[in-house]
């Protein structure tokens, strides 16, 4: 096993044990819902039982499953830096050729606003710094700030709410996609 592989896997485990971890609270309370008087449960003529080693079982199960799924989808995301793997909040810097002007930049911001529906422009900063809405079709809202300075530009995508720290690549892909818009500016 290289080194990129054994990285990918501890940050896979810690992820895991993330996920199920938060999701303790929540099978724990919907087990004290499904059992109000009794710790069993009647499935056709079984009675299973439910209690707190039940619900970690139940969370480890859950971890498991957001976090194949993550992986899955940073996986399939090619491009991905190592550090960024499985991060909610992904940030690069990139390198432009060519300086441009605050005019012909806003012009190119609008046009690009208006092909995109679903990127909406929240704020725009004297200092070279735009800050964009994305709304997802399941998923919350994300922010993609974008800042100029001189020949460079620090993008960054997070999700809107700090709790969504499970994405499956959303942000990653914001990225990749406002990069190809600058790379066309």
């Amino acid at each position: 096993m290289n080194s990129r592989t054994v990285f990918k896997f501890i940050v896979f485990l810690l992820n895991w044990l993330i996920i199920s971890l938060v999701s303790v609270p929540f099978t724990l309370a919907l087990i004290a819902l499904a059992t109000r008087n009794h710790n069993t449960f009647q499935y056709g003529y079984d009675f299973i039982e439910l209690n707190n080693s039940s619900a970690l079982l139940i969370s480890v199960a859950i971890g498991i499953v957001f976090s194949v799924w993550n992986a899955m989808a940073f996986s399939e995301a090619t491009g991905v830096e190592l550090k960024q793997f499985m991060k909610a909040w992904q940030k690069y810097k990139l390198k432009s050729d060519h300086e441009i002007n605050s005019a012909e930049m806003k012009n190119k911001i609008s046009r690009f606003t208006q092909a995109n529906k679903n990127w909406k422009l929240r704020k725009v900063q004297e200092d070279g710094e735009w800050k964009f809405e994305v709304s997802n079709r399941f998923a919350p809202k994300d922010v993609v700030t974008v800042k100029r300075n001189g020949n460079e530009w620090l993008v960054e995508s997070r999700p809107k709410l700090w709790i969504y720290f499970i994405d499956m690549a959303r942000n990653f892909r914001n990225i990749e996609f406002i990069t190809k818009q600058l790379n066309d500016i």
